[in-house]
């Protein structure tokens, strides 16, 4: 089985020219085109975290081969600090809601007996759901988005090829 894992998946993309690779308005050609991007994630997403990949370009014309491989690095990198910035952005929200929850739960705690009424439900219920929220992103959020970048790193390493197809 360990044998398996090691053979690398390929994913194959047939462009009719060099230019249908790149976003139509970076004219520096150093950015893959946003579908070519969403499709490689969908294909990957299908994988195994940490599974080699192979991506072989096929074209009928020569494509230059170091470039489309800096686009690819540079475009699927570019994803990935992406996730990086989600992830630190999730960090913060969790610290953030478990804190006001704390507070608020410990708000109910000391005045819920000089309190009457509906308020200190609602203290309760306000430091409830801020607490849950914070273990939602650390329970479903934060294993998603390692899931992701995992599967991600696996594509901006894959081995790209281009083929001359006739």
């Amino acid at each position: 089985m360990a044998l398996e894992d090691e053979v690398p998946v390929e994913i194959h993309i047939h462009v009719g020219e060099e230019a249908d690779l790149y976003c139509r308005f970076d004219p520096s050609h150093s950015r893959l085109d946003d579908d070519l991007c969403s499709y490689l994630v969908s294909e990957v997403s299908k994988l195994k975290p940490g599974k080699q990949v192979k991506i072989a370009v096929e074209s009928p014309v020569m494509l230059d081969e170091d470039r489309v491989r800096m686009a690819f690095r540079g475009s699927l990198n570019a994803l990935i600090d992406e996730l990086d910035r989600q992830k630190r952005f999730n960090v913060v929200t969790q610290f953030r809601l478990l804190v006001i929850g704390l507070a608020f739960i410990s708000v109910w705690i000391a005045a819920s007996s000089y309190m009457e009424g509906i308020w200190p439900e609602v203290l309760s219920i306000i430091g409830s759901f801020a607490v849950w929220e914070a273990s939602n992103i650390w329970i479903v959020e934060n294993p998603r988005l390692f899931r992701k970048r995992r599967q991600w790193i696996s594509l901006a390493n894959a081995k790209v090829t281009c083929v001359k197809i006739d």
